[in-house]
């Protein structure tokens, strides 16, 4: 057989094997393709739960100083207000929250501790948002009860403690995406 005649049959099949190896690579991404992905996939997802709640927490921030002034000079009706707008807020947020799809990531550690992360989040704006309810309860009876306030005072620090929370579940979502040391 000539050369010519062995060209003729191995490039077609050197061509062939080039674009099966292409669609491989393609089609199944080496690990490390895979953890950067994941990487920049989280990374939005934690900015993307982090904007959506600022709306909810500065509204529950401008609410503690408002309180304050109303309940001071027994203002219920604006007290009142203010607590529904800050409970309608908040709502928003967490109705915003619970439609974040968890993105697809490198392994399941990561994406559980993503959920964790978003799921923490949004405990802590349900606990806020059943505290505005009882400022509602409250402002609408014209009266503020001790139980009450101790009520809305244990809310307040459950909801303290996820926001101590969303930091670490997110730092466990990163580490679960780092590239494996060799020993």
């Amino acid at each position: 057989m000539s050369s010519l005649s062995i060209r003729r049959y191995i490039m077609p099949v050197m061509v062939a094997a080039a674009l099966v190896a292409l669609a491989l690579v393609t089609l199944f991404p080496s690990k490390t393709d895979s953890l950067k992905q994941s990487r920049s996939a989280l990374a939005t997802f934690e900015r993307h739960v982090t904007e959506t709640a600022q709306p909810a927490e500065q509204a529950w921030l401008q609410f503690k100083q408002q309180s304050a002034v109303y309940v001071q000079k027994k203002d219920f009706h604006a007290l009142y207000q203010a607590a529904n707008q800050t409970y309608d807020s908040i709502d928003k947020v967490g109705v915003t929250l619970a439609a974040i799809p968890i993105p697809k990531l490198h392994n399941t550690h990561a994406r559980q501790a993503a959920w964790k992360a978003l799921e923490d989040t949004r405990a802590k704006y349900t606990m806020l948002a059943a505290a505005a309810q009882v400022w509602i309860k409250m402002a609408g009876v014209g009266q503020l009860t001790s139980d009450e306030l101790i009520a809305i005072e244990g809310v307040e620090k459950q909801a303290a403690k996820y926001q101590r929370m969303i930091p670490g579940d997110f730092a466990l979502a990163h580490s679960a995406l780092e590239p494996p040391t060799s020993p």
